[in-house]
């Protein structure tokens, strides 16, 4: 199923509901919650990617299928982990969440939890960031979620709509644009281009946020902000937005993925530089198992990696190898790489993390999720300091497979030229 623009009729979903849903001793927490911050924020999110059919599992046939979208929420919410991050690009996981927020809402008020979602990018019909879409997309999200507000709302994807850089059309290592000052110039990130608009992408990306500032304003949504892959442009535009007297003071909020895992690590040196833009910045990191890369089946047939990084394909499908071998655990690379990914970034040392969103599909993969942050954060878990020693060891030889192959911290291309 394809849930298309906003102007393309609402999808019907089937639902089961709470009344009738499986409640048995796996839906309960195993051990420790997940302690949330004073504002509320959980050091975990739920990626809500994996309600939308078709993307990461097959569309449901059975009522189990039906279901679990309800008792991995709830289970979630039971644990501590208050932090949901949709989007209309992920088929119907708005409509399915939103139906999920509706069964809880007496366990589980609207202001137990957050919710995150996006803007600009729908499933079929690519990306739409006129002002009019935006409002109306807004809207539309506000209604599925069955939500007053949103806690946040990025421009979904901006690489594919901002103007493009040619420096970023092949696979390139996000560091190098840190060191390298004709890298910087031809990416836009000297000090003296902070607030240059490069074209017609960029006066789209202007407009459509100034849309957010108004919902913001209307009390519609409370942080607004922009999402995407290749970290030189979400700085670029960072700046943009924070200079431009258009939309000054910029961006509250910033999500990145694929950037903070075992095989690329490029964002913990972005951070600093996000902070600059805006100091109380609230930033989430994504997908520690790189959109399934970092999975003994591989990534799925869309991945970018497979058409873009052939290298990298390699040495990652050697690097899971080693880590069976080495790691020796059930799970194995996934574990592993779930552990490195969930270890979470500190903003300010001692003080607030940058919370990591995670794909769950099942009550299963719940329970895992939370003992592997438990373990990698040392607040409990399997097996103490012999455990998470032989987990950082593993990790390094994992990351040294790509070192030796030249693809350590690469990224693929991502941006209009490879829709």
């Amino acid at each position: 199923m394809v849930v298309a623009h906003p102007s393309a009729p609402e999808p019907s979903i089937s639902f089961v509901e709470l009344a009738s849903t499986t409640d048995t001793s796996e839906d309960l927490p195993l051990g420790p919650l997940v302690p949330a911050d004073a504002q509320g924020w959980s050091p975990l999110a739920v990626g809500c990617a994996t309600l939308g059919y078709g993307i990461y599992a097959p569309p449901p046939t059975t009522k189990e299928d039906l279901e679990m979208p309800l008792r991995m929420v709830r289970l979630a919410l039971r644990y501590g982990v208050t932090v949901f991050d949709t989007s209309p690009h992920y088929h119907p996981s708005e409509v399915v969440l939103g139906n999920c927020f509706r069964a809880l809402k007496d366990e589980y008020p609207r202001e137990s939890y957050k919710v995150i979602t996006k803007t600009g990018r729908y499933a079929g019909d690519g990306f739409d960031y006129s002002p009019e879409n935006i409002e109306t997309s807004v809207r539309r999200s506000l209604r599925r979620l069955g939500c007053g507000y949103l806690d946040v709302v990025y421009l979904h994807d901006v690489e594919f709509v901002a103007t493009p850089q040619a420096c970023l059309q092949k696979i390139y290592k996000p560091l190098d644009f840190l060191s390298d000052p004709k890298l910087q110039a031809e990416a836009g990130l000297l000090d003296s281009q902070a607030g240059e608009i490069l074209g017609e992408g960029d006066e789209k990306i202007v407009a459509a946020f100034q849309v957010l500032m108004k919902l913001r304003d209307e009390g519609l949504v409370k942080d607004i902000g922009i999402s995407g892959y290749p970290l030189p442009v979400l700085l670029r535009l960072s700046r943009l937005l924070a200079s431009n007297p258009l939309t000054t003071p910029g961006i509250t909020s910033l999500l990145s993925y694929s950037h903070s895992n075992l095989a690329n690590t490029s964002f913990s040196s972005y951070l600093p530089l996000f902070l600059q833009t805006s100091p109380n910045l609230r930033i989430l990191t994504a997908s520690p198992l790189s959109m399934g890369l970092l999975s003994p089946s591989g990534p799925p047939n869309w991945h970018p990696a497979r058409t873009g990084s052939p290298q990298l394909m390699k040495s990652t499908a050697e690097a899971i190898d080693l880590a069976k071998e080495k790691w020796g655990k059930e799970g194995g690379v996934v574990d592993l790489a779930l552990g490195f990914g969930v270890r979470n970034l500190e903003v300010e040392k001692g003080g607030r993390k940058v919370p990591v969103v995670v794909g769950w599909k099942n009550v299963g993969e719940v329970h895992e999720g939370v003992r592997v942050w438990r373990e990698v954060n040392g607040l409990g878990g399997e097996g103490g300091k012999e455990a998470k020693k032989g987990r950082e060891e593993t990790e390094v030889k994992f990351r040294k497979v790509f070192e030796r192959d030249g693809v350590q911290d690469m990224s693929w291309p991502s941006g209009p030229w490879t829709k």
